[in-house]
């Protein structure tokens, strides 16, 4: 029969496992992390129109989405138009 302290021994053993477990899982996940993110800005860097581009494809289906749930019709697209040539427009400003 066991003791209750070998069953407390037992289970702090086993909280050293996980904690050892998630420790090591925690460091891993910390520096795929930070490859991604110094990918990222390599790519960037290299590549700014193209980042540019999903950029902007990014906004505009969030535009999309935001104008689709607001306003529950189909104008979405169409405010979603006028927003974009909007920001070109001033964009165009900023950099002439």
């Amino acid at each position: 029969m066991a003791t209750a302290d070998s069953v407390g021994e037992h289970i702090q053993e086993e909280r050293d496992i996980l904690r050892s477990g998630t420790r090591q899982i925690k460091e891993k996940l910390e520096q795929k992390s930070e490859e991604a993110w110094d990918d990222l800005v390599e790519s960037i860097r290299t590549h700014p129109a193209r980042a540019l581009g999903i950029t902007l494809a990014t906004g505009v289906v969030v535009g999309l989405s935001a104008a689709a749930l607001t306003r529950r019709r189909h104008t979405g697209l169409q405010d979603a138009i006028e927003t974009l040539k909007y920001a070109i427009d001033k964009a165009i400003t900023k950099f002439k």
